[in-house]
């Protein structure tokens, strides 16, 4: 294990070369080529280039000061053994070569502010490597998680897409920070495809943005348990991309704020649903693919936009979990709204739409109406086929009164069974 030092300026980090390479900051050159046991220091104070050229290793890599600029030569790539520490605020990063940091014990990763124009792939099975400040790659770059845990404490990893789809036990620590992904392609810009031995931990957000008209963004959660669900937040202010989740896959909570469109595909929702206009309108492809809130437990909430209409079904499905709305809900004319488990709270407000009317199956379901005159409106009964609705005082509801069913009526079939019919006005029986 020895250290190396780049001398002598501008040059070409190569496997053979020496012409760079000291034993000693600002030493003779003529120091052997470093492996994955030598650390290397770039901490000449003045203005050269390093161009990259082939399969380059090192321990630790610093970068302390001058302004040095990482190039591209031929097929570039550079395994990191150890930490990153770059301090200099000078660094360019051009060198397109994957970056590769394979540590199994705790490292750091320091930017210093510098954009990475090059891909960086986590591996190193029980290694952790934790952010320092935010790290940035280009936005045609992937941060690929092999193995190993990726903390990034409270700080933002920003890249053009994530990758982290194998069978490999790793960690995706989020701490208090996110990742924002940037990539204006049509690609898939996040998959966690094969999610076998992945854990997901902190307060998970996804931010995508980028702009980019006519492209389409998938994201590919794969089977995401309630625990290890992931937030992403949809925020494109420029352009009008298409969003895509691939089917059956699952969020933890849902926000969207910005101009693109999302296909209807069948997603599950394990957390709360916030809809705003602030950066533009976003529009919803039509269709038969229901969004389930699927919570088990705790508390959520749903805001729409009272003036969007959301053309495909809605299914509340948690034993446990409760969703209050916030705002007036429009479904499409012919979309189901379906209660199955847990409590879902109209908070004054009014569900409209549904043609097919509003069915209440198989499970426990309460309905709260927090503050009274909440309502529901439908051209066909508000039916309930088996299990136990709940209607009136129950943990979720602060009145007992003002339950409005506006074209239908209250029906029974099957095995169904009312708790308390308290407070149902207009057609309720």
């Amino acid at each position: 294990m020895a250290n190396r030092y780049w001398v002598g300026g501008t040059g070409t980090w190569n496997t053979t070369s020496t012409t760079n390479w000291s034993a000693s900051s600002g030493g003779s050159s003529g120091a052997s080529v470093p492996t994955s046991a030598d650390s290397v220091f770039f901490d000449q104070n003045s203005t050269y280039t390093v161009t990259m050229t082939g399969a380059l290793n090192c321990l630790d890599i610093t970068v302390s000061t001058g302004a040095v600029t990482f190039a591209t030569g031929t097929t570039p790539t550079l395994a990191v053994a150890g930490s990153i520490a770059i301090t200099a605020g000078t660094t360019t990063w051009n060198s397109t070569g994957t970056i590769t940091l394979s540590s199994t014990s705790s490292v750091t990763i320091t930017s210093g502010g510098t954009t990475f124009n090059a891909s960086i792939t986590i591996s190193g099975a029980g290694g952790t490597k934790t952010l320092q400040d935010n790290l940035t790659l280009g936005t045609t770059n992937t941060l690929t998680l092999t193995s190993g845990t990726l903390a990034l404490s409270s700080y933002t990893l920003t890249a053009g897409l994530f990758s982290s789809s194998n069978a490999n036990a790793r960690t995706l620590n989020f701490g208090t920070g996110k990742i924002v992904l940037t990539s204006a392609t049509t690609s898939t810009v996040w998959t966690t495809a094969t999610v076998t031995s992945l854990t997901v931990s902190g307060t998970p957000l996804v931010e995508c943005q980028g702009g980019g008209s006519a492209v389409t963004k998938t994201i590919n959660t794969g089977a995401l348990s309630e625990a290890n669900s992931i937030s992403f937040s949809l925020l494109e202010t420029t352009g009008t991309a298409t969003y895509a989740f691939t089917a059956s896959n699952v969020v933890k909570n849902l926000i969207i704020n910005g101009l693109q469109t999302l296909s209807n595909i069948a997603i599950s929702i394990y957390g709360s649903f916030t809809h705003s206009t602030s950066n533009g309108t976003t529009t919803f492809t039509a269709g038969t693919n229901a969004w389930t809130f699927a919570a088990t437990s705790g508390s959520y909430t749903i805001t729409p936009v009272s003036a969007t209409t959301y053309d495909f079904p809605w299914t509340f499905n948690g034993v446990g979990g409760t969703w209050q709305i916030l705002a007036n809900l429009t479904l499409g004319s012919g979309r189901a709204f379906t209660l199955t488990n847990g409590t879902f709270d109209f908070n004054s407000f009014t569900v409209s739409g549904p043609t097919s009317g509003v069915t209440i199956v198989t499970g426990s379901v309460s309905i709260a109406n927090t503050g009274g005159g909440g309502s529901l409106s439908t051209a066909l009964p508000f039916t309930h086929t088996s299990g136990t609705l709940t209607l009136g005082v129950n943990a979720a509801t602060t009145s007992t009164s003002g339950y409005t069913f506006t074209a239908g009526t209250l029906a029974l079939s099957g095995s169904g069974a009312i708790a308390s019919s308290s407070g149902v006005a207009a057609n309720g029986t």
